[in-house]
């Protein structure tokens, strides 16, 4: 029984010290003197491109451009971009139609693209945006009518940031709703600090200057958290604001997790592409270095830790009633984080993530962009 004991308790403490960076980063953040951005609102208000990737949404399409103009902005001011991926349905038609009969000519455009992928979109949009400030937003987000001048307004005022996104409404059913709260968390508090490495492409205001003739890479999703790293290569922070804000759809479980498992790998590959940023002195380097270790690192170093420690268990069941007990023992600890929502939330977040690293490394990339279709 020694050594089914020994492999209990390494497991447990190795799964223990795979934690360690995660929780010292978030400790770190919740003991940290926050305190977020202003928001002081300009009287003179820029020209602006809202970009509007779209991929078969005939369904919505027409909600969010009616969405867009109710939104407080000068008319004056507002030029919409869509930028229409290969869709098979009316998308490109019903834009055209809704746009000529509410803006003049020379305020909207639409762009039809010849393969679908959301990357290869964005950078279609950069190379026709000619405005300063441009704000990307996702068809099937809903925003509040003060999310383009707030976003604006901090962009203008705060010339270091050159990239702003809004936080997720975290409502009571929401998918994961655990991991969105923490996720929130943890992007604002990186934002206070310096500039976060990830954002939230629902809506992500954008100062052109920031982003330059640089561009994403288009086989690799995740375009909000690629730009958010050129505008920190350019000079610029990228920050979340939680006065800017943003709801999504209540899913089915199982789109969410296909959406979920590629946002995931398209993080993944992100952070490991530019893995050169977490070595160095400023604030930035630190934030980065604890966001590629848990994204990266930390799911292959603890689920290593709880396979050995089920193996134990498992032989030690197998030896006797000094193994049922230890297997009863891992009985209550699984029932226990079975009962608690955030644990189980950080579990299946664990389980995500080393799955999408899975596929990646068998050679099935999740980058393809696929719109849920399937409305009541």
């Amino acid at each position: 029984m020694i050594w089914q004991a020994g492999a209990i308790t390494f497991g447990f403490l190795f799964f223990l010290f795979s934690l360690t960076p995660p929780a010292y980063h978030y400790f770190r953040l919740l003991l940290s003197d926050y305190k977020r951005p202003e928001i002081t609102r300009i009287e003179n208000w820029p020209e602006i491109t809202i970009v509007i990737p779209a991929r078969d949404e005939a369904f919505l399409i027409r909600n969010k451009l009616e969405e867009i103009l109710g939104i407080e902005y000068p008319k004056s001011k507002l030029n919409i971009l869509v930028i229409d991926s290969a869709s098979e349905d009316a998308t490109k038609d019903i834009s055209e139609d809704f746009l000529s009969e509410n803006l003049t000519k020379e305020k909207w455009r639409v762009i039809r693209i010849p393969s679908p992928g959301k990357s290869l979109a964005i950078n279609h949009a950069l190379d026709a945006i000619e405005t300063e400030f441009f704000i990307l937003t996702d068809v099937d987000s809903s925003l509040p009518p003060n999310s383009f001048i707030d976003s604006i307004s901090l962009l203008s005022t705060n010339v270091e940031i050159g990239a702003v996104c809004g936080s997720l409404s975290v409502s009571e059913g929401i998918y994961m709703e655990a991991y969105r709260s923490r996720f929130n968390f943890l992007r604002l508090r990186e934002s206070h600090i310096f500039s976060t490495p990830i954002l939230e492409g629902s809506i992500c205001a954008f100062r052109k200057s920031a982003i330059s003739k640089d561009r994403i890479d288009e086989k690799i999703n995740a375009d909000d958290s690629q730009l958010a790293l050129i505008c920190y290569r350019n000079g610029f922070r990228a920050i979340m604001h939680d006065q800017i804000n943003f709801t999504e759809p209540k899913f089915p479980a199982s789109y969410q997790r296909t959406r979920s498992l590629r946002r995931a790998q398209g993080i993944v590959r992100v952070l490991f592409k530019n893995k050169d940023l977490a070595f160095g002195k400023d604030r930035f380097n630190g934030i980065f270095l604890h966001n590629l270790y848990f994204y990266v690192l930390m799911p292959w170093l603890a689920l290593i830790g709880v396979m050995i420690f089920l193996y134990g268990v498992v032989s030690a069941f197998s030896q006797g009633s000094v193994g049922i007990g230890l297997f009863i023992g891992a009985a209550i600890s699984i029932i226990s984080i079975t009962i608690s929502k955030t644990i189980r939330s950080f579990f299946s977040g664990l389980i995500l993530l080393a799955i999408s690293q899975i596929l990646l490394l068998s050679g099935k990339r999740l980058s393809e962009w696929k719109p849920y279709r399937e409305f009541a």
